[in-house]
């Protein structure tokens, strides 16, 4: 009876250790900190911030992502350099605007990071694109998704559009 069950805790133990997660499926970050799970197979585990990391396909990271490769619970990820209020900023480079604030479109290139949009600014009328970030705690970006997307969460920090339902942990 004893090494059967010793046999099961060894079975087990291995099965958690190889199992893998599927595309856009976190793969690291809170809440799973200090856990770390591998990707599927032919994905890359893509840190978005410390806070939050997904499997993607190879070199296909969105550039306003940290996207450090994640391959362990030990992978250190920067911090992004932080832009005060009322400054230029751009969503497409590893940067945060100063709490209360979000980078917000004045024009098709020009934006500042602000509390709230102004009226007449292109933020008006901005959606997030596919994957792109739409909600989350603490996050002061946009929340509409582009028309045939749909804003899904993930966990309390993150949600993204997308066309479907991501995967099985997402709220969908």
């Amino acid at each position: 009876m004893t090494f059967k069950l010793l046999a099961l805790i060894v079975f087990i133990t291995i099965v958690e250790s190889v199992s893998t997660v599927g595309i856009f499926e976190q793969c690291a970050g809170a809440p799973l900190n200090p856990t770390f799970q591998r990707c599927d197979p032919g994905l890359v585990c893509y840190a978005k911030s410390p806070f939050y990391a997904n499997c993607q396909l190879p070199n296909n990271c969105p550039s306003s992502w940290a996207c450090t490769v994640v391959e362990s619970a030990s992978t250190v990820i920067s911090t992004p350099r932080t832009i005060l209020a009322n400054q230029p900023c751009d969503t497409q480079s590893y940067t945060v605007c100063a709490f209360g604030t979000t980078c917000l479109q004045r024009t098709p290139t020009e934006s500042e990071c602000r509390s709230q949009c102004q009226t007449g600014w292109e933020c008006d009328r901005a959606v997030a694109k596919e994957f792109e970030q739409c909600g989350g705690e603490g996050y002061f970006g946009v929340t509409r998704c582009a028309s045939g997307l749909r804003c899904y969460t993930r966990s309390r920090w993150y949600a993204h559009c997308a066309v479907r339902c991501p995967g099985s942990n997402w709220s969908c």
